[in-house]
C-alpha cells in the first residue's frame, strides 16, 4: 500500500460514514465502526511503509517524510469523521461558490 492507496480507503471509509450519516449526525456504532477501519487503514500504511523502506535501504528522512505525510491524512480523516459525527460537514471551496452563486451574497434579489 502506498499513500495514494491509503489516501482512496480512507475516502472510501468516510464515504461510507456519511452514507450513514442523517442531519443529527453519525449514529455511534457507525462512527465506532468508522474510527476502527481508519485505524486499520493506517496501521496497514504504516506495515507497508516499515516494509518498504527496509527493502529499499532507504533513508530515515524518507521513511521520516512519509510517516509525515500519513499521519497528516489519518488526522485529516479523523477530524472529518467528528464532524460527521457531530453532523456538520467540512466545507469544501465548491460548496462556498455554489452557496454564493445560489443567492448567497446578500440581496434579496
Amino acid at each position: 500500500m502506498n499513500l495514494g492507496d491509503a489516501k482512496r480507503k480512507y475516502r472510501e471509509v468516510l464515504a461510507a460514514a456519511r452514507l450513514a450519516a442523517s442531519d443529527d449526525g453519525l449514529p455511534e456504532a457507525a462512527a465506532s465502526d468508522a474510527e476502527r477501519r481508519l485505524d486499520a487503514v493506517h496501521k496497514d500504511a504504516m506495515r507497508s511503509i516499515d516494509q518498504y523502506t527496509t527493502r529499499r535501504f532507504l533513508s530515515i528522512n524518507e521513511r521520516t517524510g512519509l510517516v509525515t505525510k500519513l499521519e497528516q491524512l489519518h488526522r485529516q480523516a479523523q477530524a472529518d469523521l467528528r464532524l460527521l459525527a457531530a453532523g456538520r460537514r467540512r466545507h469544501t471551496r465548491s460548496t462556498r461558490e455554489q452557496g454564493s452563486v445560489a443567492g448567497g451574497d446578500g440581496s434579496d434579489g
